[in-house]
This record gives C-alpha cells, sequence and structure tokens, in this order.
C-alpha cells in the first residue's frame, strides 16, 4: 500500500519519499533551477492518467495563474507516451498574461465548444507568430514548461497513457488550492487548507505552508490533517449513476488513524451501494431532501428497520452496523457524512445506532450565544462523541481557545468569521486537537451551526499501516513498478 498525497490531489511530492526523490533527479532539478533561480519549492507532484479516447480540455495551470507566480511544469512520460497521446501546447501563451480560461470566458465560449481552429484564433489576436504543438514524445522522455501555458491533450491511442507531473515554483509564489467543483474563470482558491509546500533550494518566502520532505519508510503514516475549511456547492447534483460524492477532507488525527468526510447527491429512488457494515463508525447529516434508511439489523427495541430521514436530522452508524438510504423525495437528497476508525476497538459500542434532530426547543440566548446537546457517548472506536447545536447572535463570539479534541462545525445558517475566513451555509470546518481557533458573527442575522466532537483514547501517532517500501536504489537494473505506475528504469535515464 502506498502513501496517500498530502492534504491535496497533488500532494504526492510532500506524502511520498518516491516523488521526491524523483523531483530531486540533478536532471531535473538543475534546469528547473535555472529557470526560476535560487529558492525553488516543490508544490505538486501526481500521476496524470488518460484513458483511451479522454480529452484534457485546454487549460493554463490555476495555482499559476496570479501574476507575481512563477512557475515550471515537469511532464514525463510513463506509459503509452507517442505524439499521439502526449501534450498539446500554445506556443508563446505564457507571455499572454491572460488564461486560456478567461479568455474563453471573455469570448462567451465553453470548453465543449472551442476547437482547435478556434483556439489557434483566439492565441493569434494576442500573438500572430504562435503556433499549436504537439510534442512528439515517447516513455520516460520530459518537457519543460511555464504553468501559465495555454496546454490540453487529447489521448488517441486505444490504450490508457500516464505520466508523472511534478510543479514547482519559486518560494515567493503564492501556491493555493482550486475549487475541484470549479475549473473554469474567475477562479476560485482555497485559503485553507494551504498545499504543502516543500524546499529544494534556496529558502522560504513565508507565502506558503512548508513542510519537511517525506522520510524514508518502509511502514507509513497517514497524513495527519491540518486545519481546513471545505466549501459545498449547494445543491450538490447526482450524476448519471444517480449518486455523486464530494469529498471535503481525508486522513488521520491524533487519535485517529483514519478519518473523513465527503457530501453527496442521490437522485430520486437511487441508492449509493446495498446495506453495508464496515469497520468504520458514520455521522449523517441530512442537508436537503427526504429519504428512507435501511437497516436489517436493527432491534426492536430501536423501532421499524425501514424509517424516514427528513433534513436536519443526523443519524450515528456504529461500526460493522449495516446500513443504506434511498431518497424518496422528487429532487435529490443532498446529505453529509463522517467516517473514522481506530485500527481496532478497545471497547464494546455503548452508544448504538442513533437518529436525531438537530435543532430543538434552544430557549433563551444569553449573552449573544446558546447551544444545546445533541448526543453525547463514548463509542467502540473514541472515548467521547458529542454533537451540539449553536447559535450566535450578530457580533458575538467567543476568543481563541485550543480543545483536546478534535472538532468539526457544520454552517446551516448565518455567517461565521473564524481561521481568518468568513463562511456561510454549507461550510465544513476541521480544526484538529491542539489548534487554537475562535469565531464571531460579523453579520447582521443569527448564525446556525453544528459542532461534532470527536475525542479519542491514547494517541495514535505511532500507528502504521503496513506496507511495502516504495523507494529503491537508482542503481538497481530492475524495472520497478509501484502504485506510482511508472518504471524506474526509464526515469533513470532522465539522470
Amino acid at each position: 500500500m502506498s502513501p496517500e498525497p498530502r492534504d491535496w490531489w497533488k500532494g504526492h511530492g510532500a506524502g511520498s519519499r518516491a516523488y521526491y526523490d524523483v523531483s530531486v533527479l540533478p536532471s531535473i532539478i538543475e534546469p528547473v533551477s535555472e529557470i526560476l533561480g535560487g529558492d525553488v519549492i516543490l508544490w505538486g507532484a501526481s500521476i496524470q492518467s488518460r484513458a483511451p479516447g479522454q480529452v484534457h480540455p485546454w487549460h493554463s495551470d490555476i495555482e499559476s495563474a496570479p501574476s507575481g507566480n512563477r512557475t515550471v511544469a515537469v511532464w514525463i512520460g510513463l506509459e503509452n507516451t507517442t505524439i499521439e497521446s502526449s501534450l498539446g501546447l500554445v506556443a508563446r501563451s505564457h507571455r499572454f498574461d491572460v488564461s486560456i480560461q478567461e479568455a474563453r470566458h471573455r469570448a462567451d465560449r465553453s470548453r465543449e465548444e472551442l476547437s482547435p481552429d478556434d483556439l489557434l484564433a483566439m492565441a493569434r489576436e494576442r500573438d500572430a507568430e504562435t503556433e499549436l504543438v504537439r510534442i512528439d514524445m515517447s516513455d520516460g522522455d520530459a518537457v519543460f514548461f511555464d504553468g501559465k501555458l495555454w496546454h490540453g491533450s487529447h489521448n488517441l491511442l486505444n490504450n490508457t497513457r500516464r505520466a508523472l507531473l511534478l510543479q514547482y515554483a519559486t518560494s515567493d509564489s503564492e501556491i493555493r488550492i482550486p475549487d475541484p467543483d470549479w475549473m473554469e474563470w474567475p477562479f476560485r482558491v482555497f485559503e485553507q487548507p494551504r498545499p504543502p509546500c516543500v524546499v529544494l533550494r534556496g529558502k522560504a518566502n513565508g507565502v506558503n505552508r512548508i513542510v519537511d520532505p517525506p522520510a524514508h519508510q518502509r511502514v507509513w503514516t497517514r497524513p495527519t490533517l491540518p486545519s481546513r475549511i471545505a466549501r459545498m456547492r449547494l445543491p450538490l447534483e447526482p450524476d448519471d449513476t444517480g449518486w455523486k460524492p464530494y469529498p471535503n477532507f481525508q486522513g488521520a488525527t491524533a487519535f485517529l488513524p483514519n478519518f473523513s468526510s465527503h457530501a453527496s447527491g442521490l437522485a430520486h429512488g437511487h441508492t449509493p451501494h446495498p446495506p453495508e457494515g464496515h469497520l468504520e463508525e458514520e455521522l449523517l447529516l441530512l442537508i436537503s431532501g427526504e429519504v428512507r434508511l435501511h437497516l436489517p439489523d436493527v432491534k426492536p427495541s430501536q423501532g421499524e428497520p425501514v424509517r424516514p430521514l427528513t433534513a436536519g436530522e443526523i443519524v450515528y452508524y456504529p461500526a460493522f452496523f449495516p446500513h443504506t438510504l434511498t431518497t424518496v423525495s422528487e429532487e435529490p437528497a443532498n446529505y453529509l457524512m463522517f467516517k473514522w476508525n481506530r485500527r481496532s476497538m478497545d471497547r464494546p459500542d455503548e452508544f448504538g445506532f442513533g437518529q436525531f434532530r438537530a435543532f430543538g426547543d434552544t430557549g433563551e440566548i444569553a449573552e449573544g450565544f446558546q447551544h444545546r446537546v445533541v448526543f453525547e457517548s463514548p463509542t467502540a472506536h473514541l472515548r467521547r462523541l458529542q454533537c451540539h447545536s449553536s447559535t450566535l447572535t450578530s457580533g458575538a463570539g467567543y476568543d481563541p481557545h485550543v480543545d483536546p479534541y478534535d472538532v468539526v462545525i457544520v454552517m446551516l445558517e448565518g455567517e461565521i468569521e473564524t481561521l481568518g475566513e468568513r463562511m456561510g451555509p454549507g461550510t465544513v470546518v476541521y480544526c484538529p486537537a491542539g489548534e487554537s481557533h475562535g469565531m464571531r458573527n460579523p453579520s447582521s442575522v443569527p448564525a446556525r451551526y453544528l459542532v461534532f466532537e470527536f475525542e479519542g483514547g491514547r494517541p495514535e501517532s505511532a500507528l502504521v499501516v503496513k506496507g511495502r517500501s516504495l523507494a529503491k536504489k537508482v542503481s538497481s537494473p530492475e524495472v520497478w513498478r509501484d502504485k506510482l505506475r511508472y518504471e524506474w528504469g526509464r526515469l533513470k535515464r532522465l539522470s
């Protein structure tokens, strides 16, 4: 099993020694340093897979778009790389001072309706000498280019093409994570979390989040989650299958080796999976729509095995408790999920299945703040799980403080300000144990939100997931294949 990327889909360079070792090969880092100068950071490392016939639309890298950013992308062919599957580039487009997404927006053209002739015409409005270039490459070849360059790909082969993408920048370039649900102009980026960046040459400038290089490991720990803010673009639409998950975060905490959150859009009459139980404990908050819960193993004392769930209700599923749901409202159901587990269960689950109404009769609000405990109990994986609903009046709040447990805040109505950002309904805020956070209502109307507290037992920071080492000596004559899906022997040709 291979390490997962740290914090986002391009975070492999900070999470895997294998990616990092390739990023500092002299044949790669020396040209990058010549282009960028003395202070160089690695901010992105990922595998780019394109199925037969798949198109990666023409784009400029959103992370590179700010005018002050200086970046270099290194695209290395790994499998099935030919002129019919490699990158296409618009020569000199990095000098246009406009991304292709913005140019399309100004021309009122969508990704899908932009033909190569239209693209070239749009580019020649800015530079009459520009050309569309298809790079003739083979496996193991690399191309270096400015992230502002207009580029895309179309795999015309009958096999999946894979490439390694390494992305570098000067240390004073402000790199932010783009919103994966919105890749068009005007760009949307997240202030939290900031992507993990590794200094490769020189020193850091202070505008990015700098982390240590990944260590050599024969065992690995899941990346630890930092504070983060995830904004759900409500309503969440299902895809052609009738169900679409929208990830919020995934990683480890001081107490849990696995902790994740996602939201879902589920169409009328659809079910995300058959009734099943698993090691993880789960919380489900129904945001909108109406569903039917299917609970084949529910005890008679707990009610009916098929029951309604309406917006504003919360469900707790114990580990190994079979469950699923079906949307019965005409509009798609939107719901938020949290999943977590330890490697083993230290105690029997004292909580059991539970269904709760998030907000009830809360009474009067004293001194601008009021909260009501919805539930609180030990579980098989947690020393204490608590949920409380809160209301914060205009201008009210509390000073930054530190909790000995992980906290998740789900905004339902109004606005709050925390972790330096202002946010409204549909926002999920994660604050790990030991990190300071406060809150204030900056708006003129009351804010309502839910708070979930996940308190573990002994820290699990020493827990590891067993797996073979990803690192191999460069001198090894053997072809090495692992989850990176590339051949070490071919990459070795670059050095």
